[in-house]
């Protein structure tokens, strides 16, 4: 028997449920139709506005897991191929397409612990790097018919004009290795040398899968407007990339942020996309509720937010406030010197020529990134640590 609220739990519930059945038209008008979308309260679970994730009945489907997956790797010589490709390969039945893009690689490349396995992801270790790699996944219980998947992604991407792109991969082991250095993607990133890091604030946007390719290429552009250059990984199955721009948040870069957020917020609504796609708003990017829901729907957001929890912000400040600033205006560095030599650390990066100054001339009193590398260095040592275990 399945239970029935009573009582202040039935008043709430019953506040939302006709919270949003009032406000359906809105709903059916501002609510992305995307997979992935976690902006606000899920209003249109009354009225979805997307294709569920579940059963033909909508039930939750709490299948066993599979017994067997097989990956292919597809190399891609150009970044917009990839994402354009995505659309089609999701028609093979894939479990996963997940993104890696060549600063990611490169930078594991340039690592001990990663270089061996990522190579092995790699149509020729010793030509260039390719632009990406999408890991597309299969599984199933039998796994003569996952090796009919792969010949059948084989058989697309030749289709797609990239014949010889798939590196197939069946053993267990080596997936396995391949998705703990797609894991430490985070880590391997924040290696990257240089006062410029990736920097999270757009970095989960969803958007329709035909539009991914001329999404990614126009917020491209918008990097390169702005001096900078994005560092992606993620879900090419579900539109949802992790895209960081590199920017300097010591000197300009929290105004490019803003700009760049600006640019960004455009885009996904051009496309028709979610500005939050996985991991939420919170205060850092509270003010773009509204833009994406419109006013009716954002007040009842604040009702239900003061209904369930009275107290609690609804009103955000910007992002540009520098308030909250882990570097406020009036930042200063205090000068350091460490006992050993963490030159070859002291440098700037140009993240549009990807180039890198000689060692020792980054302008960093405070050491900073060698701090930053030690850290990420540990966090490295430990991923690869329980790898290994």
């Amino acid at each position: 028997m399945p239970t029935v609220s009573s009582g202040a739990a039935k008043e709430l519930g019953d506040f939302v449920k006709n919270l949003a059945h009032t406000l359906t038209p809105e709903i059916e008008a501002h609510f992305p139709k995307v997979l992935r979308r976690v902006a606000g309260y899920n209003l249109a679970i009354f009225n979805p506005q997307s294709e569920l994730p579940y059963t033909q009945d909508g039930s939750v489907n709490l299948a066993p897991l599979p017994q067997h997956k097989v990956l292919g790797i597809v190399n891609f010589a150009s970044f917009y191929k990839a994402m354009d490709s995505a659309q089609h390969i999701v028609k093979l039945g894939p479990t996963a397409v997940e993104l890696v893009d060549r600063t990611m690689i490169d930078l594991a490349r340039s690592n001990p612990s990663f270089k061996k396995t990522i190579e092995t992801a790699l149509i020729d270790h010793t030509a260039q790097t390719p632009e990406a790699i999408l890991l597309v996944e299969f599984s199933g219980e039998a796994h003569a018919s996952l090796l009919e998947k792969l010949k059948a992604l084989q058989e697309l991407m030749s289709d797609l004009g990239l014949p010889g792109s798939v590196v197939a991969m069946p053993d267990a082991n080596l997936q396995k290795n391949l998705w703990e250095v797609r894991k430490a993607g985070l880590n391997i990133m924040m290696s990257l040398k240089g006062d410029g890091k990736p920097v999270s604030f757009i970095e989960d946007c969803a958007v329709p899968l035909e539009s991914l390719a001329d999404y990614t290429q126009a917020l491209t552009d918008v990097f390169s407007k702005y001096g900078s250059r994005g560092t992606w990984y993620a879900h090419a199955s579900v539109g949802t990339l992790h895209v960081r721009p590199i920017l300097d948040m010591r000197r300009d870069g929290a105004q490019k942020m803003c700009a760049v957020a600006e640019e960004a917020s455009a885009l996904v609504r051009k496309y028709k996309g979610a500005y939050s796609g996985e991991h939420g708003d919170g205060l850092c990017r509270g003010e773009w509720i509204s833009w994406q829901f419109g006013p009716k729907i954002t007040e009842a957001l604040a009702e239900i937010k003061y209904a369930f929890d009275p107290g609690k912000i609804v009103n955000p400040p910007k992002m540009d406030d520098s308030i909250n600033f882990r570097f406020p205006p009036s930042y200063k560095v205090i000068p350091l010197q460490p006992a050993l030599d963490w030159s070859a650390w002291n440098v700037q990066n140009d993240p549009v020529t990807e180039e890198t100054t000689a060692p020792g001339t980054g302008g960093d009193p405070q050491q900073w990134d060698w701090l930053k590398q030690w850290r990420c260095a540990i966090a490295t040592a430990v991923t690869v640590s329980l790898t290994l275990k």
